[in-house]
């Protein structure tokens, strides 16, 4: 289950994604048969660094959505890459953890 996002001076873009292999390729979800299910999506770009925001349902009912716990602890990875393109490669990579209460 992903998000991939990016914002440019033409906009923002948004694609909740899935993981077909260990390290991709990382389609839409709706070319999986899936659905797009983000909420809300925003993403902002000033002095260099962009910020991401989004929201969806802990739960979603598609198949290529993990299921969020609403309390405990929630892995995650992390990548950034320096295109504003589905398609280019990360250049830093990272992994976290969060507390969901």
């Amino acid at each position: 289950d992903m998000v991939i996002g990016w914002a440019s001076d033409t906009g923002m873009a948004f694609f909740d994604a899935y993981s077909t292999g260990t390290t991709g390729p990382h389609p839409p979800d709706e070319e999986l048969g899936g659905t797009y299910d983000l909420i809300e999506a925003n993403a902002t770009e000033r002095d260099g660094y962009t910020t991401l925001e989004f929201s969806r349902a802990l739960v979603t009912g598609d198949p290529y959505d993990a299921e969020l716990p609403s309390s405990g602890e929630l892995s995650l990875i992390w990548a950034i890459g320096k295109d504003d393109d589905f398609s280019a490669q990360h250049v830093a990579r990272g992994a976290a953890t969060l507390l969901m209460e």
